[in-house]
């Protein structure tokens, strides 16, 4: 499954329209296909989308932290730059998830 280039605004409407549901399912898709292009995981997608669902703060902290991993994998393979965004993904989890989901995928975006 390669990784999927989503349109930034289309992903944060969804998310709006569907009152959070479709973030739900974009984390779930988003930790996966990531995972499968780096062949690696540090926690299962399905757990990522159970905590989303039931105590959303940390759902939102473990989908930040298994992105930017995964994203530096990615990057280092492309003899791209490595760039952590932990700090400031997890501060937008706590504060702003809709804006984490937004920068997640531009940066999805620039590497896919």
């Amino acid at each position: 499954m390669p990784i999927q280039k989503r349109s930034v605004v289309a992903v944060v409407l969804f998310t709006v329209f569907t009152l959070g549901i479709y973030a739900l399912y974009w984390m779930y898709v988003t930790v996966k296909e990531l995972q499968t292009a780096t062949a690696q995981s540090q926690f299962p997608p399905a757990a990522i989308l159970v905590l989303g669902i039931f105590v959303t703060p940390v759902g939102f902290l473990l989908l930040s932290v298994e992105c930017n991993e995964r994203l530096n994998t990615i990057r280092s393979s492309k003899q791209m730059l490595a760039c952590d965004n932990t700090l400031l993904w997890v501060i937008l989890s706590l504060v702003l998830p809709i804006a984490l989901i937004a920068l997640i995928q531009h940066e999805i975006n620039m590497v896919a």
